[in-house]
């Protein structure tokens, strides 16, 4: 696994027990894990699809 995919993962497993835990809007929990492009990391890594 390269250190931007481990990173990304990371911050996405944390950003999820925000949303979990928090109640945040996601675009909330992407800020606080200094997320910045959620769109393509939901896609990318959850293939959830915005259309």
């Amino acid at each position: 696994m390269s250190p931007y995919r481990y990173v990304t993962q990371c911050r996405t497993q944390t950003a999820q027990r925000l949303l979990r835990n928090q109640h945040l809007a996601i675009s909330e929990g992407a800020y606080q894990v200094g997320i910045s492009k959620i769109t393509s990391i939901l896609k990318s890594n959850f293939s959830i699809s915005f259309t």
